[in-house]
């Protein structure tokens, strides 16, 4: 099956890569104003509101699912600074894909997240990263599969921490319910945040590709 827009992430992370080593990353957040911008998206029910209830109060939020979307902002220390991070939690009801593009403008970070009992994510990955990336070119992602808690023994996640590490995506395993890796989730965020901020992408034009889903993998082809 073919999904015809996503974005090249082999060409696009091999260009970056390049400008890794010269990139240096100081910047006085106070003076400019910072004020990192994160999507939350993913299909009902994963638990995106979940997780974000744990970062933002401490406490565990039964499935409540998001109408249309939900902003909101959190405060946080960073090197010597106070950055207020926003955090959009977008629906995940077909009947508000379209309308909530609207909000995906001006974002550094998407955060895309998949139940941990989905052992055949990477369609639903796919979507998001052809959502976004249509309507945000110097956008981030980070892979977050969540409810781990559900699955004790770990039998799913591997091809996609193995195809996120091969083009350099941050890959989480969290729990809303036992808070496993969220604070470390959004840390990564507010860094992926600084990079694309510091100038880290191009706003040139990227060349397109055709994702094949076979056999859990995703295989890349030029057109």
């Amino acid at each position: 099956m073919y999904f015809k827009r996503a974005l090249s992430f082999t060409m696009l992370i091999s260009e970056i890569m390049g400008l890794r080593s010269n990139l240096n990353i100081s910047a006085n957040f106070s003076e400019e104003n910072f004020s990192p911008k994160v999507l939350l998206v993913g299909d009902v029910g994963v638990g995106k509101t979940a997780v974000l209830e744990r970062f933002l109060n401490h406490g565990f939020l039964e499935n409540k699912p998001t109408l249309g979307v939900n902003r909101v902002s959190k405060e946080l220390n960073f090197e010597n600074d106070t950055i207020k991070m926003q955090v959009f939690d977008m629906s995940g009801s077909e009947c508000y894909q379209y309308s909530n593009q609207v909000y995906y403008k001006g974002a550094h970070v998407a955060i895309i997240v998949f139940d941990a009992m989905n052992f055949s994510p990477f369609k639903s990955i796919e979507k998001w990263l052809n959502l976004v990336s249509k309507r945000v070119l110097n956008c981030k992602f980070i892979l977050v599969r969540n409810k781990v808690d559900l699955d004790r023994e770990r039998r799913g996640g591997g091809s996609v921490k193995s195809w996120a590490d091969e083009h350099d995506i941050p890959y989480f395993e969290t729990s809303a319910l036992s808070n496993e890796m969220i604070n470390e989730l959004f840390l990564s965020a507010l860094k992926q945040s600084l990079e694309c901020e510091n100038g880290f992408y191009q706003a040139d034009p990227l060349p397109r590709i055709y994702l094949v889903n076979e056999n859990e993998k995703i295989k890349k082809r030029c057109w």
